[in-house]
């Protein structure tokens, strides 16, 4: 019986561990009861709006960077940049003499949110 005692003990925190569902936070309150996502709202949160392209050409650097290495950045500036309403596409350059692919990515105005990145050949 001791035994079994000890054991529930020592794992019983384990097991119950084990046993709960996590369910994800859809929704949190403020201290007034309000929704947060719509606080959010009300408040103009939680949008990036990525409003010119010196911003949109920062963020690709980083993107393709993180991807492709600071080497490719290095090499394809400077870059074009398109303005295609509800997403920004940069590309990167490479001379008429030389052979080869750019990098191609396009990111959204209004959450930052990469929707392509490719590398030519």
């Amino acid at each position: 019986m001791k035994f079994v005692l000890f054991f529930l003990t020592l794992f019983w925190p384990l097991f119950q561990a084990c046993a709960d569902e996590k369910s994800p936070m859809v929704d949190a309150y403020d201290g007034e009861g309000i929704l947060f996502s719509e606080y959010s709202k009300q408040k103009g949160l939680g949008k990036i709006d990525l409003v010119n392209a010196g911003m949109a050409v920062e963020l690709a650097e980083i993107y393709v960077t993180h991807v492709y290495g600071k080497e490719c950045v290095e090499k394809e500036r400077p870059f074009y940049v398109t303005d295609k309403g509800r997403y920004w596409r940069i590309e990167g350059y490479l001379p008429p003499d030389m052979t080869g692919g750019v990098f191609l990515i396009e990111i959204d105005k209004e959450n930052g949110r990469v929707m392509t990145l490719s590398h030519g050949k």
